[in-house]
């Protein structure tokens, strides 16, 4: 796995968020987006995208003890 997602998909797929809004429980509902829905679609490929989430992943595991991303965030 390649754990060195494109430097400007996550800074896009942030900004993606919070110009479309944020959504859990689906990649997009109403135009807005989840993490992963936002990664998806601004990573430059779909390897990427996945490297990308993995390591998101991977993150909120270590960091928060999450057992998903949905997990972490807010209802």
């Amino acid at each position: 796995m390649n754990v060195s997602p494109s430097p400007r998909s996550p800074s896009v797929a942030r900004l993606r968020i919070e110009t479309d809004g944020w959504t859990r429980g689906a990649l997009r509902e109403g135009g807005r987006r989840c993490a992963i829905g936002a990664i998806r679609i601004e990573a430059d490929s779909r390897d990427r995208a996945d490297d990308a989430c993995t390591l998101l992943l991977a993150f909120v595991q270590r960091e928060f003890g999450g057992e998903t991303v949905p997990s972490l965030t807010p209802r």
